[in-house]
């Protein structure tokens, strides 16, 4: 089951014996006043509403989305036992995240392209400590000035586009629980990072095994301070496969510690990936 929220509050739903997926999605009544009249009508926590099916989708129409959405989630919850596979949710709708105790597989949080709603600031700390899901994607823009002190959620992935608030604190938090760390348009500085490589040496941050940032790369002399004993040089082509795609690209130099887990580094991207291996045909490859 996935939750999609723009014109209309949706379920995409997989129900177990039915092929493909079926939409269920909630409506504001104005949007459809002239042929209300007309309309079934469907029994929801007590109300009387109309609906409509379209296709493969089914919709039913209220003046308070928000109650009716909740009733419709918690009765196919409750008689299909089918939990979301993934969240789609922009600010307006933000308050989806608690019908389920569940955990999703992955949540997106993307800006709001109807009625441009911005996401607060508690709901900024909210959802990057809180959400019950596996891998968390934020594409909003975060409040000016934002900054944040708190602990981060246990999730596996993180991708932020607005980094423009997160500093080296926030990333060796991140770093203890997330094993895949990507950010866009950060302020972190090559001093930064090479104080996070120092924790993750340490075995501090050790967790995480991919960190890519869009960074400033003027400065990449002293971003191996204090770390040039652990280099190695590698020659030839490294292999690295993400998500079952296989992304080659040439590098000089690799960072190793004891347990085989290591990082590399191009002019534009900062990769912290593990599980160095070495196949028949001479290339590194790790996972």
């Amino acid at each position: 089951m996935s939750i999609h929220s723009q014109d209309i509050l949706r379920i995409n739903c997989l129900f177990p014996g039915i092929p493909g997926r079926l939409a269920i999605g909630v409506r504001e009544i104005k949007c459809v006043k002239y042929k209300i009249e007309g309309m079934e009508q469907l029994k929801i926590g007590g109300h009387k509403v109309p609906y409509e099916r379209e296709n493969d989708s089914f919709y039913v129409y209220c003046e308070d989305r928000r109650s009716v959405f909740t009733a419709l989630y918690c009765h196919i919850h409750e008689i299909f036992n089918v939990n979301p596979d993934y969240l789609y949710i922009e600010p307006p709708f933000l308050w989806i995240l608690n019908l389920s105790s569940r955990t999703t597989a992955l949540l997106i949080i993307d800006q709001d392209k109807v009625d441009k709603v911005s996401i607060s600031e508690e709901e900024c700390k909210y959802v990057l400590k809180n959400c019950k899901t596996q891998d968390l994607l934020i594409y909003v823009d975060f409040p000016r000035h934002f900054r944040y002190f708190g602990s981060f959620g246990n999730y596996k992935k993180v991708y932020i586009r607005d980094g423009s608030w997160v500093m080296l604190e926030n990333l060796i938090s991140i770093g203890r629980s997330s094993t895949h760390i990507k950010m866009e348009n950060t302020i972190l500085t090559t001093k930064d990072i090479n104080s996070f490589l120092k924790y993750w040496y340490s075995q501090t941050v050790n967790r995480f095994r991919r960190l890519t940032l869009n960074n400033d790369t003027n400065h990449l002399s002293s971003l191996f301070d204090g770390l040039e004993h652990t280099m190695r040089m590698v020659d030839g082509t490294m292999l690295h496969e993400w998500y079952y795609k296989f992304y080659l690209f040439l590098m000089n130099v690799a960072h190793y510690k004891s347990d085989f887990q290591r990082w590399v580094y191009s002019q534009t991207r900062f990769w912290l990936p593990c599980n160095l291996t070495k196949g028949w045909n001479g290339r590194y490859s790790w996972f």
